[in-house]
């Protein structure tokens, strides 16, 4: 049955919701199918029904980033009507996309005269204006969607953007402002306007925001996190250490609270206190890896490398598909000068016994550290051909190939090494990312968003996923988002593969807001 005779059945409602359905379940191609075979037997349907079907497909196709396909639709719908809404909305996105801001510019344009109050047009055209660096047009657009929808969140947001990447700062607080007295419980508002605060080295207001996340959420860690960080940066180490220890105290499990307070004492030469804070986690937990890496980290900054060496191995042997105690083992190999002969003992482990998951995972992480990538890709491909389920090395060969391509098949092979992890791993923030990631380099925004995104979600602080989101966004022509999240990753203080990238790309975003 196709698209079309379910019309004339009156039953349209059924196939938009088994289209919704394979859209869902990342059946696309039947979705695709569905719609295109409704066509082929069109002859009974009227105008209205077949350009409907033709905007569902230049959707699809868009969001699969077949933009040839979707503009072939896209021009067949503006042919025979050239008011269509959605046509021209799609068709500016698409130029967008290919930073054709002039020509966007007229698409967007033409949907805000045909639909005055169409408020997503209104900031995409801003974003227009933004690529083309026509500031002051930009800034008129969003301000007439504030006067069409003053209380939209979206609106709000754009704007707030809008002003922060041009170093309005006072304008951007207005507008977060407004957001929080719509929304005064809302933490990541808040921690916007924290943020923001901050930035103009207004300290004092900033800590009264940031003090309210901690009293509206006293077992959430992240506003104890944004306190310790406001107060390192005043440099007020005795603020800083009690609020870590009095967010520590109220979030006893959160592992993001014990990492910044064990890193706070070594820092600050209390590293007894460090070890303290770790053996009476262990003593209620023995076999809880990451206090034991936590503990690896201590010695190795007293440098006691022998217990350095000893708790890491303890940490990959209590979890030993667990990345981190094989990062932090190959960086203390690497301290001591004993890169080449961890690799030789190491290569004959795997040579005694090929299904030994621990020794490829430490072998790679030497050569990662090392930088020597070649290597790397050739260890964690013999760790999958003696146990194809090993996940962690199939997500870091994905990776790496996906970053040092050797040939064009190497991408497909990285994205069906991502897929494999993924599957076995499907909440794993690294796992998510390293998926997304490939899609972004294979042309897949949209899935690419999608993934990177539910990483973000549960590391928002992680610079190396904030740097990803924006890169997504920017390619999207989603300027002011991109601007915001690649801020956030710089921000994070990580030395991340691709942060020259980030702040070349936030560098040229901030340039288009001071040309005009």
């Amino acid at each position: 049955m196709t698209v079309i005779d379910v019309v004339a059945q009156d039953s349209v409602i059924d196939v938009l919701a088994l289209i919704k359905y394979y859209l869902k379940s990342n059946r696309v191609d039947k979705a695709i199918r569905v719609l295109e075979d409704g066509l082929e037997f069109a002859d009974g349907a009227t105008k209205p029904e077949i350009i409907q079907t033709k905007t569902r497909l230049a959707k699809i196709y868009f969001a699969k980033r077949d933009v040839e396909t979707a503009r072939t639709y896209i021009d067949e719908i503006l042919k025979k009507n050239p008011k269509s809404i959605d046509g021209h909305f799609i068709k500016g996105n698409i130029l967008l996309t290919q930073r054709d801001g002039s020509n966007a510019v007229s698409e967007f344009r033409t949907v805000i005269d045909e639909r005055p109050n169409f408020v997503p047009a209104y900031i995409r055209l801003s974003e227009a204006h933004i690529l083309n660096n026509e500031v002051e047009l930009a800034e008129d657009v969003l301000r007439r969607a504030l006067k069409i929808q003053p209380t939209s969140k979206r609106v709000l947001s754009a704007v707030a953007r809008f002003y922060t990447l041009k170093k309005e700062y006072d304008e951007a607080e207005r507008m977060i402002r407004k957001m929080l007295d719509m929304e005064p419980d809302n933490p990541g508002l808040r921690s916007a306007l924290g943020d923001l605060l901050a930035i103009q080295q207004n300290f004092t207001s900033a800590e009264a925001q940031f003090q309210k996340m901690v009293d509206q959420r006293p077992n959430s860690s992240m506003g104890y996190i944004k306190l310790a960080r406001l107060y390192a940066s005043m440099g007020s180490t005795e603020k800083t250490e009690r609020i870590l220890e009095k967010g520590y105290e109220m979030n006893p499990d959160n592992a993001a609270l014990l990492a910044l307070l064990v890193q706070f004492y070594i820092g600050q030469n209390k590293s007894q206190n460090a070890l303290q804070l770790c053996r009476v986690r262990l003593e209620k937990d023995p076999d809880e890896a990451f206090t034991l890496t936590l503990m690896g980290r201590i010695h190795e900054s007293r440098r006691e490398y022998d217990l350095a060496e000893e708790a890491y191995n303890v940490a990959i042997a209590k979890k030993p598909e667990w990345q981190l105690p094989h990062s932090h083992l190959a960086r203390l190999y690497i301290l001591q000068g004993k890169t080449e002969q961890a690799i030789e003992k190491l290569e004959r482990t795997v040579a005694d016994n090929p299904r030994n998951a621990s020794a490829y995972l430490r072998l790679g992480s030497i050569y990662l550290a090392k930088e020597d990538y070649e290597n790397a890709q050739m260890v964690y491909a013999q760790a999958l051909e003696a146990m194809p389920k090993l996940w962690v090395a199939a997500n870091n060969l994905a990776f790496l190939m996906s970053e040092y391509p050797k040939s064009k098949e190497d991408l497909e092979t990285a994205l069906d090494l991502a897929k494999q992890a993924n599957s076995q791993r499907p909440d794993d923030p690294a796992v998510l990312d390293s998926l997304g990631w490939i899609y972004y380099k294979r042309g897949d925004l949209d899935k690419a968003y999608e993934l990177i995104e539910q990483a973000s979600a549960r590391a928002p602080e992680s610079g190396i996923l904030n740097y990803h989101l924006g890169m997504v966004l920017y390619k999207t022509g989603r300027s002011l988002e991109a601007a915001e999240k690649l801020e956030k990753s710089l921000s994070s203080n990580e030395g991340f593969h691709g942060r020259e990238e980030a702040e070349e790309t936030l560098g040229q975003l901030r340039s288009s807001l001071e040309k005009d």
